[in-house]
Order: C-alpha cells, then sequence, then structure tokens
C-alpha cells in the first residue's frame, strides 16, 4: 500500500472514531474509540488491508479447489467447485476462471467459465475452449452496460471473504474485490467494542446501522496469524435475540514476506431452514514463481499452463488434446 492510500486510510478510520476520548494519548484518541478496549484495532486492521492490497498490486495467481453443500431437510446436493485467478499488473492483465462440477449418474460433467482481462478490453468464454461452438465475447470500457454478454465466473476474494458474510464466498462475480475496505472504511458499519481474549487474540464486535434488518457481526483477529481476520460470525438481531445467519473461519499463512489466506470455510443459514456450507483451499503463487507469460491472449485454452503449473488433472475437452502456441507447448 502506497504513503498516499495509508494515508486515506487513517483519515478515514479516524472519521470513523470521531468524539472517542483517550486519557492515555490525544494522538492515539483519532484511532482508538473509547469501546476499543485493546487500543490497537484500528491499527490491525490497517494492517490487514496493507497486506491485501500488497498481494492484490503484485504478480501473482491464484488456484481455489472446494466444495459447496446444500442440505434442505433430507435432501443434499454435493457440488464441487474449482477458481482460476492470475494478476499481471504491469501487463494490464487479469484472468479468471471457474468451474462448477456434477457426477449426476456417476459421470462427471465440468461448465467452466473463463474471462480475460487484457489492456482494457475484456475476452468472455462461457464453455469450454476446445468446443468449436464456444460462447466467446469481447468488450471493452466504451461498450454499453446492456450490450455486455452476462460472466459466469465465480470470484476469487479470500481477503475480503475473510469478513464478509457467509453467502458472499461462493457468489457470482469478477475478480473485482474491496469489499474488506468497504466495510472498515465506510460508515456502513459501527464499532460496538473490542477487547482482547484470554490467547491475546482480538475480538471485535460490530452492527450495522439498519432498523430494519438489524445485523450483529464478531469479527476476531488472531494474535497467531499477524493480527488476521480468523473468524466472522453474523446474527440477525430480533427483539431481545439474536438468530445466527452465518459463519466464515479463515487459515492463515507467511508466503513470499505476506500473510495468504489458504483455507476457508463457511456456513450459511436462510430463513426457508435450508443450510449452505462451502469450503475452499487456495494454492498461491507468488511474483518470480510463474512465468510472465503464463495466460497468453491468441492462446486456445487460457487454463492449460495454469493447470501445469499448479501439476492439476481436471478434466479436459477435445478428450486431452490441447491446441497451445508452440512456446507453451510441454514435451
Amino acid at each position: 500500500m502506497s504513503k498516499g492510500f495509508r494515508s486515506v486510510v487513517f483519515l478515514v478510520l479516524a472519521l470513523l472514531a470521531v468524539g472517542a476520548v483517550s486519557a492515555v494519548d490525544p494522538d492515539d484518541s483519532k484511532m482508538h474509540p473509547s469501546n476499543d478496549r485493546t487500543g490497537v484495532l484500528y491499527d490491525k486492521i490497517i494492517d490487514y488491508l496493507e497486506n491485501m492490497n500488497a498481494v492484490q498490486e503484485h504478480r501473482h495467481c491464484v488456484l481455489g479447489k472446494g466444495q459447496r453443500k446444500m442440505v434442505d431437510g433430507d435432501e443434499i446436493k454435493e457440488v464441487d467447485l474449482i477458481k482460476l485467478l492470475v494478476v499481471e499488473p504491469a501487463k494490464k492483465l487479469r484472468f479468471a476462471a471457474s468451474a462448477t462440477i456434477v457426477n449426476p449418474l456417476g459421470r462427471r460433467s465440468e461448465r467452466w467459465g473463463q474471462s480475460l482481462e487484457i489492456d482494457g478490453t475484456t475476452i468472455i468464454r462461457n464453455s469450454n475452449p476446445a468446443n468449436p461452438a464456444r460462447v466467446e465475447h469481447q468488450f471493452d470500457k466504451s461498450t454499453p452496460e446492456d450490450e455486455r454478454p452476462s460472466i459466469v465466473v465465480k470470484a476469487i476474494t479470500p481477503f475480503d471473504d475473510a469478513v464478509r458474510m457467509a453467502n458472499g464466498i461462493d457468489t457470482v462475480g469478477l475478480w473485482h474485490s474491496g469489499f474488506a475496505e468497504s466495510l472498515f472504511m465506510t460508515n456502513a458499519v459501527e464499532l460496538d467494542g473490542a477487547d482482547f481474549d484470554k490467547d491475546g487474540n482480538i475480538v471485535s464486535n460490530w452492527r450495522n446501522r439498519s432498523t430494519v434488518a438489524p445485523v450483529h457481526v464478531e469479527i476476531v483477529f488472531s494474535k497467531q496469524v499477524g493480527y488476521n481476520p480468523v473468524r466472522a460470525r453474523y446474527y440477525l438481531k430480533q427483539g431481545e435475540r439474536s438468530q445466527l445467519l452465518g459463519e466464515v473461519s479463515t487459515t492463515w499463512e507467511m508466503q513470499a514476506k505476506h500473510w495468504l489466506p489458504t483455507k476457508q470455510e463457511a456456513a450459511h443459514f436462510d430463513f426457508s431452514g435450508k443450510e449452505n456450507y462451502v469450503a475452499f483451499k487456495y494454492q498461491w503463487k507468488m511474483q518470480d514463481d510463474f512465468a510472465t507469460d503464463l495466460i497468453v491472449a491468441d492462446s486456445n485454452d487460457w487454463r492449460e499452463p495454469f493447470r501445469i503449473l499448479f501439476k492439476e488433472e481436471w478434466v479436459r475437452p477435445g478428450r486431452g488434446i490441447i491446441r497451445l502456441p508452440e512456446a507453451l507447448q510441454v514435451p
């Protein structure tokens, strides 16, 4: 995160804490509201946002593999999920792909969506790239919104997912993020209080400003992983009672001098009685861990070099015969 961006973060968080009083240091009172008994909560939030932005501003690629389970009474539906992401800021390139995998009657079926943004132009493939009848669209910023194709690519936003509502982990969208920043840097939520638990973790409690659907949020920042958020629970307040809506837990590991989310599990409960569970494991490649030409715009299958890099064996169309540029062909 640049110094300018960090200054903006401090300014916004300071505005959130207007009116707070600290008996220790007048300067700290701008960042540490009186209902923050830790005195460091906002500092740790800034560290979290800085780490997130530092990762997003550098070359990286991510493989996410997981499963979604839906329970409705005695009926249980399960699907496997794959998500891919490549970010090359210097080349103004972002590639995202996702697949929903089902096994009806024992026959595996994959449905992929792919989106490649390069130098302001976006190319969409909503079917398998080796299929001659695949759907492919191209547009840029000048294309009116109502003329753009629908995009069926699931997002990879694990930093945002660490603090969002549980049902947001497997939402439809592109690679763009910003939920975590908007949550903490706007008046969308208000801090009710924060304190240390017996293990030195920060347990913070927040609430939205809605009088129609008041939501209480508990976010735990763990001391063991650099005070990154490891659990977020959301409750809907009904009178004097609170109903659990969902929970997200996140596992973090240090890699390439950054804290990276490597596993997430979420549960979401709706008012019809249905239960939804999502679990993902993430593998990361940072900076020099992968070639700068990993994604080639005119390649027949953008996923194939990614599959080789991570040594994956997901089903490929065309009976495994992929037409790649000669430079990317495997001996």
